[in-house]
């Protein structure tokens, strides 16, 4: 069954070329993060390389004839330095972490009102899961997943911050 008179027409030159060179745009928007990071260290290896080429007399190389060398020494320095910040800023300082949080409070989609179709889908399927789980468990642990339910359905609106209490309220014990 055919829903668009557009599907008949076949695709033109232009048609063709446009989604070729929407394709190439997004495969170098998905290598963004490691082209930057060789560039910056490549620009920050070709700014260091007068300051520091002379300490590489040591290990056996001339400043003046093995420059490729030097600076893709350095280059590897500056990934392996950058690298390891992003290691330390995420699993050390975990300096993004109140930051989502701050977003997410923010969000103005965390609760709304339920249309009658998404409560029929929690009324059918979701709270008689949570309650067989429920009953599998035999720990209760999921009493406060089934009373939120409950209420959802109860109030007609979904609102996300109450599982998040009621979640770090379970950890915290």
């Amino acid at each position: 069954m055919n829903i668009s008179p557009l599907e008949d027409i076949p695709p033109t030159l232009s048609h063709k070329i446009r989604k070729y060179l929407m394709l190439q745009i997004w495969r170098v928007e998905q290598a963004r993060s490691l082209i930057t990071l060789f560039f910056w260290s490549f620009a920050l290896s070709g700014i260091f390389y007068d300051k520091v080429a002379w300490r590489f007399k040591s290990i056996g190389l001339s400043p003046s004839k093995d420059v490729v060398l030097i600076t893709l020494i350095l280059t590897l320095f500056v990934v392996i330095g950058i690298v390891t910040f992003g290691f330390i800023y995420d699993r050390v300082l975990r300096m993004w972490e109140f930051k989502s949080r701050v977003i997410t409070g923010k969000d103005i989609f965390r609760h709304g009102k339920m249309n009658d179709k998404e409560i029929k889908i929690y009324q059918e399927l979701w709270y008689p899961l949570v309650k067989a789980l429920n009953n599998i468990e035999k720990e209760g642990k999921l009493q406060s997943t089934l009373k939120t339910v409950e209420r959802w359905v109860k109030n007609k609106e979904v609102i996300f911050y109450e599982l998040e209490k009621e979640e770090k309220g379970a950890g915290e014990r």
